[in-house]
Order: structure tokens, then sequence, then C-alpha cells
């Protein structure tokens, strides 16, 4: 494919914007990439090709941005990638190289107008909905954390590990209060064997599609909104679509350094873990944030992790569906709790608030001390 591409461009006199993403076969790292380069290519009429280096495909999301931005992807790694880069033939002054390493993940602050889905996306999505008895079309994309790769050392997954057993635990009301108002619940990512309680009417994408396939695309791109729980990975799917999140289990922050855009921030409604001193003292933001790594620090036993209750997941989804609705109204108690959490941060240099669900704050207010 690439020979002929390269001949027909010499003929033409065409110069190629070439996009060259590594991404060390994560998900997140490839749509971070490729909302960089939908952002850069705004406006443009000039052919692309992009160039992704990954053991790992996403054929979905492949398929989404061909689409959208009109550019040609393949996916190679080591030699075969050198070797697609010579048989293009494209001066080396016409490469625009979107080099991304892992620490500078910052797909919230890319693109922000939304991506409509393809009709073959649209089709597969009624399918696959059909398929799995979701009769109502009214649904949200769930991600839970369960991975078994312990030898992870980043202190952020050390603390996914320290709470994975009780991954499901609490959940089971929310999944109640969501059936009550008409609304599904469809699992996507790696699914949940071993130690997670999801229960297991909830339909798995494991169980009629594949991570990185069309089908884990089309569903992401029709849901109300992602649940997260453990802050996973799946809920970067919801960046080509604009959608918003309910995180139950997570931080209360991001790293500054991922350049968060304020809207996105806005669409994160987070109920976060909460950490206890071994003397039974419960930590203050300021207090959790002083501790360099939460996840040694559970491990070690010198503080121990408090998930978040059902009430309180429950009462995130009823704050959520309400916003979506434009039905929600925040009183002056909470307008000034976010006041109060925004100060807290402002004295943090490294990091910055996720938006806060406003029955999560008025049952801990000893966070804001």
């Amino acid at each position: 494919m690439l020979f002929p591409l390269s001949l027909v461009l010499v003929v033409l006199g065409k110069k190629l914007e070439f996009y060259e993403l590594r991404v060390y076969g994560e998900f997140a790292w490839l749509v971070d990439n490729l909302e960089r380069v939908r952002k850069s290519r705004e406006g443009t009429l000039t052919l692309g090709f992009i160039l992704v280096r990954s053991s790992l495909r996403h054929e979905g999301l492949s398929h989404l941005y061909r689409v959208a931005l009109k550019c040609l992807v393949m996916w190679s790694s080591g030699m075969s990638a050198f070797c697609a880069q010579v048989l293009l033939l494209q001066p080396r002054n016409c490469f625009n190289k979107f080099v991304i390493s892992p620490d500078h993940v910052s797909v919230y602050s890319m693109a922000e107008s939304t991506l409509k889905p393809t009709r073959r996306i649209a089709r597969v999505r009624q399918e696959t909905l059909e398929s799995i008895g979701c009769k109502r079309r009214k649904y949200i994309a769930m991600a839970v954390f369960t991975s078994t790769k312990e030898e992870i050392a980043d202190d952020h997954y050390q603390m996914k590990f320290a709470q994975r057993e009780s991954v499901g635990t609490g959940l089971t009301e929310s999944l109640d209060f969501l059936d009550a108002r008409g609304i599904d619940v469809v699992m996507l990512g790696y699914g949940d064997t071993g130690k997670a309680r999801i229960p297991r009417s909830i339909p798995r994408l494991v169980e009629f599609g594949e991570v990185g396939g069309l089908h884990e695309v089309a569903l992401a791109s029709g849901c109300m909104y992602f649940w997260t729980d453990g802050d996973d990975g799946a809920q970067w799917l919801r960046q080509p679509f604009q959608l918003p999140v309910v995180a139950s289990n997570g931080d209360f922050c991001w790293r500054k350094s991922l350049n968060i855009h304020k809207s996105a921030a806005k669409q994160f409604l987070s109920v976060p873990v909460r950490y206890r001193s071994q003397s039974g003292h419960m930590l203050t933001i300021r207090e959790i944030m002083n501790i360099e790594d939460h996840g040694k620090a559970v491990a070690s036993g010198q503080i121990s992790l408090i998930r978040a209750s059902s009430k309180e997941v429950v009462e995130a989804h009823r704050e959520m569906i309400e916003r979506i609705n434009n039905t929600w109204i925040d009183d002056d108690i909470v307008l000034d709790q976010r006041d109060q959490l925004i100060r807290i941060f402002s004295e943090i240099p490294t990091h910055e608030p996720k938006g806060i669900s406003s029955y999560f704050l008025s049952q801990h207010s000893y966070l804001l001390d």
C-alpha cells in the first residue's frame, strides 16, 4: 500500500503530513496523541498519514479517526516502522512528529469539538445493544480496575491494587438505582475476572466483543456518561465524544502537568477514596497531599484506605443525571465548599482538583480543614 501511495505523491508533487505516535501499548496515550493530531489538522486539506508505534492495536479508534481526520492509519513497531517511513519517500522536513512520552499525557487539553460516530459505528452500536438485550437504548458505560499486573511500581497503580479485592462492593445499590430509572449499564475494558464483585447480570464487552474493537468504541459513543471505579483507563474513550464521568473510588485530583482543560474537569464528578491513620485520625486533603506515595503507605499499613459508601456513589449518579437533564441546583453551602477546595489546591503547585460530588463534600467537610 505504501509504495504505490508514495509514487502517486511524487508524481502529483503532493506533500504528506506524517504523524508518528508512540503509544507503548496504552490506549489512553493513543487517544491523547490522536486528539493532538485532530487539533493540529483543523481546517487542513493536506493528506495525512498516521504511523502508530505499538504492539497492541485499537481498530475501533483507528476507524473513528481515519474517517474523521481523512488520514491513513498504520500500526507498526521496530524496523517495520522505519521501512514505512522510507517507502513514503517524503523529505524529512515534511514530517510532523508527535512523539509523546508517558509523562506527557494531556488528553483533556486537546480538541474540544465532539467527534460524530461514523455510520458503521452507529450500526454496530445498534446491533450490539440488541444482541445484549439493552432495549431501552439508555445506558452508561462502566469501567473498573481489575488488572493483575502487580509488577507495576507506579504509586497510582499501587493504590488501585490495594483496593482491588473490594471492587464491586458497594456498587450494587447504584445499579439498582439506575435500573429503576430505566438506565442500563454495560461494562467496557478488560472485564472483571478474579476478585471483583460486579453482578454477573451486567453485560461485559469481553463476552461479545474485544478490547480495541469497534464494539467498544460504538458503545462508548452512545452512552449517557461513563462510570469508572478505581480510575480505570477505559474512561479515556469518553474524550472523542466529550462525555461526562462519574468516578467512584478514585483520586481527589489530577497532576497539573496533564494540562486538564477546565471544561473537561467540570465533566468529572468524583467520589474519592479517603484515608485514615493508624491512630484513627481521618486525613484531610492537605494531609493526604503531603503523603508522597499513597500506595506504599496503604500497603505498609501506615494508613488505611476507605472506599466510598453505597449511598455516596448513588448520590453521585443522581447528581450527574440531574446535571445532564439541567435540573440540578447547587446550594450556597456546596458552592462555598467548592471554593474552599479550589483554595486548598491553589497552595499545591503540582495538582489541581477534580469535580467532587456535592453529597460527598457535605458528608466529609473535615477534608477541607
